[in-house]
């Protein structure tokens, strides 16, 4: 699987925004990948994320999908306002689906 680089869009580009502002950031997509600006727009947290919940106490968790299929491995943590990851990347169930 080839590496995309990541383009991040002008604030008018992106597909999603969150209507809600939660510890003063607000979740943004590009369709693809999910972020986080400050509610004014200017991006803090890159779109890098497959998935993303909005902040909650200054935490958000995040998912990321690893390896060729979404379902091949799936990893999910918490990152903090600043996008600095505060509870470790973590496979979840997926992975155990695949062995049967």
């Amino acid at each position: 699987m080839a590496c995309e680089s990541m383009v991040t869009p002008a604030k008018n580009e992106y597909r999603f925004i969150s209507p809600h502002v939660k510890d003063g950031r607000q979740r943004v997509s590009d369709e693809k990948y999910f972020g986080f600006t400050n509610g004014s727009g200017n991006e803090i947290v890159p779109l890098k994320y497959d998935a993303a919940r909005d902040f909650s106490e200054g935490l958000a968790m995040v998912r990321v999908y690893k390896g060729d299929c979404e379902l091949e491995q799936i990893a999910c943590g918490h990152i903090d306002i600043m996008g600095k990851e505060v509870i470790a990347m973590h496979s979840n169930l997926a992975k155990a689906l695949l062995q049967y």
